[in-house]
């Protein structure tokens, strides 16, 4: 009985938690630190709303509630669980090994890119990508400087390429690499950064980049990755 109460509580404290990605590599959401990005709303309200709440939150909550949320929680669990394994299926059913052409320009676009992202070079990123595509990167970069942080990619490895199906003038591509993804801060002692760098672990990922040849000279850009 005890497991049972503790394996539905696990379940109804993962469905209520946020997601929130600790990855901040190129091409993340707009974001600090973990690429999540928040907004907040104006809250209006008198005493009749805060009246329903109370009630909301007592008893019916007490008979209800309870009963309510955990299958809220287990429901969603379920279909968030089969929502990823359909789309692990679909990308799996899709991908076919990468042309020998492509990978052969793609290798060199992918650490270029990458490193100028770790050293926040905008000109090198600014020449591999796409326009739409540096805007939203220089905007996230331009937002960490001012918080005087770099995000730091170190050890950084090319381990698997495969080609998912797409338009033969914009490919894209599977990638699963690893590295150690830290934030430097600029305004911290060298021993604190040292420390950011010895606790992050080198860690292996996987995305998706989709690209496009550039109409001036057929240049492989970088258009968008999916993480």
């Amino acid at each position: 009985m005890k497991k049972i109460f503790l394996t539905i509580s696990l379940i109804v404290a993962l469905f209520c938690a946020p997601t929130v990605s600790v990855s901040a590599r190129v091409g993340g959401a707009i974001g600090g630190g973990g690429g999540m990005h928040m907004g907040g709303h104006p809250s209006y309200g008198g005493g009749h709303m805060m009246s329903g709440r109370r009630m909301l939150l007592g008893r019916g909550l007490w008979f209800g509630g309870p009963i309510i949320v955990l299958a809220l929680a287990v429901g969603g669990w379920q279909l968030l669980k089969r929502r990823q394994q359909d789309r692990a299926a679909t990308r799996t059913e899709a991908l076919s090994p990468i042309d020998p052409a492509l990978a052969k320009d793609f290798e060199p676009l992918f650490y270029t890119v990458e490193e100028a992202w770790s050293q926040n070079d905008q000109a090198t990123l600014a020449q591999h990508m796409t326009s739409k595509c540096f805007s939203r990167q220089k905007a996230i970069l331009d937002r960490w400087q001012q918080a005087g942080r770099l995000n730091r990619l170190e050890d950084l490895v090319l381990i698997d390429m495969q080609q998912e199906l797409s338009d033969a003038d914009h490919p894209h591509v599977v990638i699963t690499a690893q590295a150690r993804d830290y934030f430097e801060y600029l305004d911290r002692p060298a021993a604190f950064n040292q420390t950011q760098h010895d606790d992050a672990m080198i860690e292996r990922f996987s995305e998706v980049w989709e690209l496009a040849y550039a109409q001036a000279d057929g240049r492989l850009l970088l258009a968008k990755i999916r993480q």
